[in-house]
């Protein structure tokens, strides 16, 4: 009996799961970051001393020497803690990517590094960024990387996107006149679920 107990738990959290996962899209999602009302990047309270991580992402740089391929990253021990922690270093990358001193190279290292698949920090990053790219603090290449991770395992945005808060933070990028007609129609594609089954028949034919 207890056999039969077992079984029938298992199917039932089973089944649980499966519905969550339904629903998924349609749940509320935390967004510790409004890009109407903006933020003040020198307040945001920071996991490491501005210094120390800059001198992490120096670091990471010296041991992947250019971006040739963006999977060079993970050569890097010190880039694949940032990405393992992404909630604890958001702030952090945020305030980085907002100081024009640093390279573009240097913060696309950055930007990486909040690519951990998790729908809550990916989508309060792409709001944090967008509101860095209306002020020209960002710039397409680099927003476009947020929407299309390293991983495509990693898709959260474009899987999500009937989600009412990622659909208005991709409407507000495609909106903004700085962004280009191409980009506008990636976005076009993501809103409407095509990337998203793109990319799903893409990753079924590697199988």
């Amino acid at each position: 009996m207890s056999l039969i107990r077992n079984l029938l738990y298992i199917l039932t959290l089973f089944c649980n799961l499966n519905c969550q996962f339904k629903n998924d899209s349609d749940k509320s999602i935390a967004i510790r970051y409004d890009f109407d009302k903006g933020f003040l990047v020198d307040t945001l309270p920071l996991t490491t001393n501005k210094e120390i991580f800059s001198k992490t992402i120096d670091s990471i740089e010296t041991k992947i020497a250019d971006l040739t391929s963006f999977d060079d990253v993970f050569l890097s021990k010190e880039f694949i803690n940032l990405y393992e922690h992404p909630r604890l270093y958001i702030n952090n990358v945020i305030t980085y990517l907002a100081d024009r001193s640093k390279t573009k190279q240097k913060r696309i290292i950055a930007l990486l590094t909040m690519q951990r698949k998790d729908l809550d920090n990916n989508l309060n990053f792409q709001y944090a960024c967008n509101y860095l790219y209306k002020r020209r603090l960002m710039d397409e290449h680099m927003m476009f990387r947020i929407l299309f991770p390293v991983d495509l395992e990693n898709r959260d945005i474009i899987k999500h996107y009937p989600s009412v808060q990622v659909k208005k933070v991709l409407i507000d990028i495609q909106q903004n006149d700085l962004t280009s007609p191409e980009f506008r129609k990636t976005i076009a594609d993501i809103l409407s679920g095509e990337s998203y089954q793109e990319q799903k028949e893409f990753l079924a034919e590697q199988l």
